[in-house]
């Protein structure tokens, strides 16, 4: 993908602003919730599975209206067989929707995963288009924005609302029943939410978006350090384990990656940047002085036999007995609430199984879980450093949902996977 080398065809001229649009509203929930027969299970409300519209939604949808001949003509010239498959796979949703439990909550959900294909058939379309820069330097600003309102909410023990409101936030403190606390050496501490709906969807956003931009921008400058320095921070007081576990592995390859391309071609120039690196190594050692202790207890308080940790074994399970059940078709996409087992919906939130290839071959079957994993191995076969962007999301999928099952995850998922798709990435990182 490079910069400027393709004219703006018909149309691109107004949906690219809307698509840069669209990136900046990424990290808001606003939107207006529905609430039908089909997004009740035993009479509980499971915002999962509740139509929704977002202001994210609502700039998809005119980015389709201003580009849609555009990409259905690109689409039946350059890319027929691929349209085919993708039209035989969606008819194999079609059956497995037909014969679930919840119909009406399938339809929904094959509804959502075309708007988000149009979403990445879109940026692969106009890939040679897009200004990684730009794309850069709004996820950075996301970083710290989101950063900072998550260390202002944990030093105020809750959520500010106001304009907050408006990007998202929900109104919380540590007393709010159903909050996401930590306990470390005895001491309960309100893990914050920026305007995420769960402070792990916060920090799995922010370990995304710190590889976003690690992988785009053509230099590593002070600017790019101090963003993810304070992401960093962001993460950390999340309490996330495994997005601070991926944001550890993901750093650490990162620069081993990047170093050694550099010396490879004989570019690597330390003391060329050494002002970054004496003003990079001050600022890790303060942070992990910090919270380094925290986050100690945090891994070393880990017990699997916590109700958290049991309730995922326990989903776990689930899944493979609906797998074994439908491996073919699944059961249907949307359809897990209404497939588990009466005991589980005892639980105080019902939730998906915390496992992406586990939802996806529950819901979508074989055929929906070779579509997922064909899908991230053409992300990251490019090369080393798209390989490990994957692996990111691979861990943070590998225990938990919210890639597959909220607006937010959903669409940082489609975006990265998007922009990474049959595209060389070079190590870019200068030091």
């Amino acid at each position: 993908m490079k910069e400027g080398k393709e004219p703006l065809s018909l149309g691109q001229d107004k949906t690219l602003p809307l698509f840069y649009l669209l990136l900046f509203f990424l990290p808001t929930q606003f939107g207006k919730h529905f609430w039908p027969e089909s997004a009740l299970v035993q009479g509980q409300r499971i915002d999962y599975i509740s139509p929704t519209v977002y202001v994210t939604d609502i700039l998809i949808f005119l980015i389709f209206v201003l580009s849609a001949r555009y990409i259905i003509s690109t689409l039946l010239q350059k890319h027929k067989k691929q349209l085919l498959i993708f039209v035989l796979f969606t008819l194999t949703l079609v059956v497995g929707v037909s014969i679930s439990k919840n119909p009406q909550a399938g339809v929904w959900g094959i509804l959502k995963l075309l708007e988000f294909t149009f979403l990445g058939v879109f940026i692969y379309i106009n890939k040679r288009s897009l200004n990684l820069n730009t794309i850069a330097i709004i996820f950075s600003m996301s970083i710290i924005f989101e950063s900072l309102l998550a260390i202002f909410q944990y030093i105020n023990k809750g959520s500010f609302q106001g304009i907050f409101y408006f990007l998202g936030e929900r109104g919380f403190n540590s007393t709010t029943p159903g909050v996401a606390n930590a306990s470390i050496d005895g001491n309960i501490i309100l893990r914050p939410y920026g305007t995420f709906s769960h402070p792990n969807v916060l920090a799995g956003y922010l370990v995304l978006s710190m590889v976003v931009c690690a992988l785009l921008v053509k230099k590593l400058n002070r600017y790019y350090l101090i963003a993810f320095l304070i992401g960093i921070c962001g993460v950390f007081i999340s309490f996330s384990r495994t997005a601070i576990v991926a944001l550890v592995l993901f750093i650490f390859s990162f620069f081993i990656i990047s170093i050694y391309e550099k010396y490879k071609k004989g570019k690597l120039n330390l003391a060329a940047n050494k002002n970054n690196l004496l003003l990079l190594l001050p600022l890790l050692f303060i942070i992990m002085l910090f919270l380094g202790g925290l986050i100690y207890g945090r891994f070393l308080n880990l017990n699997f036999y916590d109700e958290s940790v049991s309730n995922r074994v326990a989903l776990a399970k689930e899944s493979v007995r609906m797998i074994a059940g439908n491996p073919v078709f699944g059961i249907g996409i949307n359809n897990f609430f209404d497939s588990l087992n009466p005991g589980f919906k005892n639980f105080s939130e019902i939730q998906p199984v915390h496992n992406i290839f586990l939802l996806t071959f529950s819901e979508t079957g074989i055929i929906g879980l070779s579509f997922l994993i064909l899908l991230l191995t053409m992300a990251a076969k490019n090369n080393k450093l798209s390989f490990i962007a994957v692996f990111a999301v691979i861990i943070l999928g590998s225990l938990d949902h919210y890639l597959l099952t909220l607006q937010q995850g959903q669409l940082i998922f489609t975006i990265l996977i998007s922009l990474f798709l049959e595209r060389g990435l070079s190590a870019r990182i200068e030091l």
